[in-house]
Protein backbone atom coordinates (compact mmCIF):
# COMPACT_ATOMS: atom_id res chain seq x y z
CA UNK A 1 0.00 0.00 0.00
CA UNK A 2 1.32 3.23 -0.80
CA UNK A 3 -1.36 5.59 0.89
CA UNK A 4 0.04 8.72 2.19
CA UNK A 5 -1.60 11.43 4.47
CA UNK A 6 -0.74 15.17 4.66
CA UNK A 7 0.17 16.78 8.15
CA UNK A 8 0.71 20.02 9.71
CA UNK A 9 3.98 20.21 10.40
CA UNK A 10 5.47 21.00 6.81
CA UNK A 11 4.07 22.44 3.55
CA UNK A 12 3.57 19.65 1.42
CA UNK A 13 5.60 16.86 3.81
CA UNK A 14 4.04 13.64 3.24
CA UNK A 15 4.02 11.18 5.79
CA UNK A 16 3.81 7.06 5.03
CA UNK A 17 1.62 5.80 7.77
CA UNK A 18 2.55 1.93 6.84
CA UNK A 19 6.49 3.20 7.48
CA UNK A 20 6.02 6.00 9.73
CA UNK A 21 7.92 5.14 13.15
CA UNK A 22 4.91 5.21 15.98
CA UNK A 23 5.33 6.66 19.03
CA UNK A 24 6.56 3.95 21.71
CA UNK A 25 3.01 4.14 23.37
CA UNK A 26 1.15 3.07 20.54
CA UNK A 27 1.04 -0.09 21.43
CA UNK A 28 -0.21 0.34 24.65
CA UNK A 29 -2.92 1.87 23.11
CA UNK A 30 -3.59 -0.67 20.81
CA UNK A 31 -4.54 -3.17 23.29
CA UNK A 32 -6.46 -0.81 25.27
CA UNK A 33 -8.46 -0.74 22.27
CA UNK A 34 -8.38 -4.61 21.50
CA UNK A 35 -9.65 -5.17 25.17
CA UNK A 36 -11.65 -2.44 25.01
CA UNK A 37 -13.22 -4.12 22.02
CA UNK A 38 -13.55 -7.59 23.68
CA UNK A 39 -15.24 -5.72 26.66
CA UNK A 40 -17.86 -4.54 24.18
CA UNK A 41 -18.36 -7.24 22.06
CA UNK A 42 -18.70 -9.62 25.24
CA UNK A 43 -21.17 -7.28 26.63
CA UNK A 44 -23.18 -7.27 23.02
CA UNK A 45 -22.86 -11.01 23.34
CA UNK A 46 -24.68 -11.26 26.31
CA UNK A 47 -27.62 -8.43 25.34
CA UNK A 48 -28.38 -11.04 22.06
CA UNK A 49 -28.20 -14.14 24.65
CA UNK A 50 -30.82 -12.39 27.07
CA UNK A 51 -32.87 -10.72 24.02
CA UNK A 52 -32.76 -14.22 22.72
CA UNK A 53 -34.01 -15.81 25.97
CA UNK A 54 -36.35 -12.61 26.14
CA UNK A 55 -38.00 -13.61 22.55
CA UNK A 56 -38.11 -17.67 23.61
CA UNK A 57 -39.69 -17.08 26.61
CA UNK A 58 -42.33 -14.61 25.15
CA UNK A 59 -42.70 -17.13 22.20
CA UNK A 60 -43.66 -19.86 24.86
CA UNK A 61 -45.87 -17.63 26.48
CA UNK A 62 -47.91 -17.19 23.39
CA UNK A 63 -48.05 -21.11 22.36
CA UNK A 64 -49.30 -21.58 26.02
CA UNK A 65 -51.91 -19.51 25.77
CA UNK A 66 -52.84 -20.62 22.03
CA UNK A 67 -53.08 -24.14 23.58
CA UNK A 68 -54.84 -23.59 26.56
CA UNK A 69 -57.80 -22.13 23.93
CA UNK A 70 -57.10 -25.33 22.09
CA UNK A 71 -57.87 -26.95 25.69
CA UNK A 72 -60.86 -24.95 26.66
CA UNK A 73 -62.35 -25.91 23.36
CA UNK A 74 -62.07 -29.00 23.60
CA UNK A 75 -63.28 -29.29 27.30
CA UNK A 76 -66.45 -27.45 25.34
CA UNK A 77 -66.65 -29.98 23.02
CA UNK A 78 -66.08 -32.90 25.18
CA UNK A 79 -68.72 -31.56 27.84
CA UNK A 80 -71.48 -31.30 24.96
CA UNK A 81 -70.41 -34.72 23.32
CA UNK A 82 -70.86 -36.08 26.79
CA UNK A 83 -74.41 -34.30 26.72
CA UNK A 84 -75.70 -35.94 23.79
CA UNK A 85 -74.98 -39.37 24.97
CA UNK A 86 -76.86 -38.53 28.46
CA UNK A 87 -79.98 -37.48 26.94
CA UNK A 88 -79.70 -40.05 24.23
CA UNK A 89 -79.60 -42.65 27.17
CA UNK A 90 -82.38 -40.93 28.88
CA UNK A 91 -84.60 -40.22 26.17
CA UNK A 92 -84.15 -44.28 24.87
CA UNK A 93 -83.34 -46.39 27.46
CA UNK A 94 -84.15 -44.00 30.91
CA UNK A 95 -86.31 -47.25 32.17
CA UNK A 96 -83.76 -49.90 30.72
CA UNK A 97 -81.49 -50.15 33.78
CA UNK A 98 -77.46 -49.67 33.50
CA UNK A 99 -77.39 -52.42 30.86
CA UNK A 100 -80.26 -50.91 28.64
CA UNK A 101 -78.57 -47.25 28.74
CA UNK A 102 -74.95 -48.95 28.26
CA UNK A 103 -75.94 -51.24 25.43
CA UNK A 104 -77.52 -47.53 23.33
CA UNK A 105 -74.42 -45.90 23.74
CA UNK A 106 -72.66 -49.00 22.17
CA UNK A 107 -74.62 -48.23 18.91
CA UNK A 108 -73.86 -44.79 19.19
CA UNK A 109 -69.86 -45.28 19.78
CA UNK A 110 -70.39 -48.34 16.72
CA UNK A 111 -71.76 -45.88 14.68
CA UNK A 112 -69.18 -42.81 15.43
CA UNK A 113 -66.69 -45.65 14.40
CA UNK A 114 -68.00 -46.40 11.16
CA UNK A 115 -67.60 -44.76 7.81
CA UNK A 116 -71.23 -44.56 7.27
CA UNK A 117 -71.93 -42.22 9.84
CA UNK A 118 -70.78 -38.32 11.64
CA UNK A 119 -68.10 -39.57 13.33
CA UNK A 120 -68.97 -37.15 16.59
CA UNK A 121 -71.43 -38.62 19.29
CA UNK A 122 -74.11 -35.65 18.83
CA UNK A 123 -73.74 -36.02 15.16
CA UNK A 124 -74.67 -39.66 15.12
CA UNK A 125 -77.89 -38.47 17.54
CA UNK A 126 -78.78 -36.01 15.37
CA UNK A 127 -78.54 -37.41 12.17
CA UNK A 128 -81.64 -36.77 10.47
CA UNK A 129 -83.79 -35.89 6.94
CA UNK A 130 -83.87 -32.01 7.16
CA UNK A 131 -86.63 -30.06 6.13
CA UNK A 132 -85.80 -27.92 2.93
CA UNK A 133 -88.46 -25.31 3.53
CA UNK A 134 -86.72 -24.69 7.05
CA UNK A 135 -83.25 -24.30 5.43
CA UNK A 136 -84.33 -22.22 2.67
CA UNK A 137 -86.99 -19.93 4.02
CA UNK A 138 -85.63 -19.69 7.60
CA UNK A 139 -81.87 -20.46 7.23
CA UNK A 140 -82.21 -23.28 10.05
CA UNK A 141 -81.65 -26.69 9.91
CA UNK A 142 -85.17 -28.65 11.49
CA UNK A 143 -85.33 -32.28 11.37
CA UNK A 144 -88.53 -33.60 9.55
CA UNK A 145 -90.88 -35.08 12.06
CA UNK A 146 -90.13 -38.90 12.88
CA UNK A 147 -87.22 -39.03 10.13
CA UNK A 148 -84.42 -39.37 12.58
CA UNK A 149 -81.97 -42.16 13.31
CA UNK A 150 -82.80 -41.72 17.10
CA UNK A 151 -86.68 -41.05 17.14
CA UNK A 152 -86.97 -38.86 20.40
CA UNK A 153 -85.04 -36.32 18.54
CA UNK A 154 -87.80 -35.34 16.50
CA UNK A 155 -90.75 -37.22 17.23
CA UNK A 156 -92.96 -33.86 17.99
CA UNK A 157 -92.80 -34.25 21.50
CA UNK A 158 -91.48 -32.12 24.52
CA UNK A 159 -87.29 -32.74 24.81
CA UNK A 160 -87.60 -31.27 28.37
CA UNK A 161 -85.94 -33.54 30.93
CA UNK A 162 -88.28 -33.95 33.86
CA UNK A 163 -86.88 -36.57 35.73
CA UNK A 164 -83.36 -34.54 36.83
CA UNK A 165 -82.51 -37.57 39.46
CA UNK A 166 -81.75 -40.11 36.97
CA UNK A 167 -80.52 -37.44 34.17
CA UNK A 168 -77.84 -37.06 35.98
CA UNK A 169 -77.01 -40.97 37.32
CA UNK A 170 -77.23 -40.90 33.10
CA UNK A 171 -74.85 -37.98 33.05
CA UNK A 172 -72.63 -39.97 35.16
CA UNK A 173 -72.44 -42.98 33.77
CA UNK A 174 -72.09 -40.88 29.85
CA UNK A 175 -69.11 -39.14 31.08
CA UNK A 176 -67.41 -42.58 32.54
CA UNK A 177 -67.94 -44.40 29.50
CA UNK A 178 -66.88 -41.06 27.23
CA UNK A 179 -63.24 -40.60 29.13
CA UNK A 180 -62.75 -44.08 29.97
CA UNK A 181 -59.65 -45.25 28.43
CA UNK A 182 -59.34 -49.01 29.68
CA UNK A 183 -61.36 -51.54 26.58
CA UNK A 184 -65.28 -51.03 26.95
CA UNK A 185 -67.05 -54.34 26.47
CA UNK A 186 -69.16 -54.14 23.69
CA UNK A 187 -72.14 -56.12 25.24
CA UNK A 188 -74.37 -55.51 21.78
CA UNK A 189 -71.56 -57.37 19.97
CA UNK A 190 -71.08 -54.78 17.26
CA UNK A 191 -74.60 -53.70 16.43
CA UNK A 192 -75.01 -50.14 14.92
CA UNK A 193 -79.10 -50.40 14.79
CA UNK A 194 -81.61 -51.46 17.42
CA UNK A 195 -85.21 -51.45 17.71
CA UNK A 196 -88.20 -51.75 20.21
CA UNK A 197 -89.78 -55.26 20.62
CA UNK A 198 -92.87 -53.80 19.93
CA UNK A 199 -92.33 -52.59 17.00
CA UNK A 200 -91.05 -54.72 13.26
CA UNK A 201 -89.46 -52.49 11.04
CA UNK A 202 -89.39 -53.54 7.89
CA UNK A 203 -84.82 -53.01 7.69
CA UNK A 204 -84.46 -55.57 10.02
CA UNK A 205 -84.47 -58.36 8.14
CA UNK A 206 -81.66 -57.29 6.26
CA UNK A 207 -79.35 -56.95 9.20
CA UNK A 208 -78.11 -60.10 11.38
CA UNK A 209 -79.82 -60.15 14.94
CA UNK A 210 -76.71 -59.75 17.62
CA UNK A 211 -78.78 -59.83 20.81
CA UNK A 212 -82.00 -58.86 23.14
CA UNK A 213 -81.56 -56.60 26.06
CA UNK A 214 -84.19 -55.34 28.13
CA UNK A 215 -86.77 -54.21 25.45
CA UNK A 216 -84.66 -53.79 22.57
CA UNK A 217 -83.74 -56.05 19.84
CA UNK A 218 -79.62 -55.20 18.45
CA UNK A 219 -78.69 -55.71 14.94
CA UNK A 220 -75.49 -55.41 12.71
CA UNK A 221 -74.71 -55.44 9.19
CA UNK A 222 -74.49 -58.51 7.53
Amino acid sequence: MNKTFKTQRGKGSKLDYQTTPQPQHSERGTMYKIIASIIFFGFTFVTLDESRESSRQIAFLEKKQEYKKVIDYQQKVNETEIHCLARNMYFEARSEGTAGAIAVSAVVFNRVLSEKYPNTICGVIEEAKLSQWWLKEKGLKRPIKNMCQFSWYCDGLSDEIKDTKTYHQLYTLAKELFEKEDVIIDITDGATYYHATYVNPKWAKYKERTVKIGSHIFYRER
